[in-house]
């Protein structure tokens, strides 16, 4: 075990640091045969069947969660998003694939998020606020293919908020503001 709290190496049955960690915070379960069971998140949540984020977090995890890596936050939180983002365009009825690509690359742009964002910023506790802050201004390594840095800086704030919220078992919290994102970039306000 690492001072860190995970574990090293490739662990029981050859899984990684990560995949083990996760093992271990109950994000994911594993089955008799030790290989991986997603479906033991929960159920319910992000618009549809099956959470994809974990029950409630005490208060101390989650303001541990306030510290954790832009990258691994932003990681969840982008995948939260975009499931939110497709299960609502599914709704919609769209059933072309091109189409229901088109529809929801609208949302997850990086400059549709950043603006969501900024729109959003100054309504967020301060704890938050702290946190997209410090996503924001997070260096980024490469550049980005599509999008404006700054807007690309913005959008992994965004995401790092709503992997936060997804981690910390804040499932509700997730769910309205990336509702209130949506709405935010179809024009329809707050």
């Amino acid at each position: 075990m690492r001072p860190d709290g995970l574990s090293g190496g490739a662990g029981a049955g050859g899984r990684g640091d990560m995949e083990e960690s996760m093992v271990e915070e109950g994000l994911v379960g594993l089955t008799s045969d030790g290989t991986r069971d997603g479906a033991s998140c929960g159920s319910g949540g992000l618009g549809g069947e099956g959470a994809l984020c974990r029950g409630a977090a005490s208060e101390e995890r989650a303001r541990a969660l306030l510290r954790e890596s832009v990258s691994v936050l932003s990681y969840v939180g982008d995948a939260a998003f975009e499931l939110f983002v497709r299960r609502q365009v599914v709704k919609r009825g769209i059933v072309h694939g091109d189409r229901l690509h088109m529809a929801a690359v609208r949302y997850v742009r990086a400059a549709a998020q950043a603006a969501a964002l900024k729109s959003m910023f100054d309504g967020l506790p301060e704890d938050e606020r702290w946190l997209v802050k410090r996503s924001r201004n997070r260096k980024i390594s490469t550049k980005p293919k599509n999008a404006d840095a700054l807007d690309y800086r913005w959008a992994t704030a965004f995401e790092a908020l709503l992997g936060y919220y997804c981690l910390s078992g804040q499932e509700g919290k997730l769910e309205e503001t990336a509702a209130r994102a949506m709405r935010l970039i179809d024009g329809d306000g707050p």
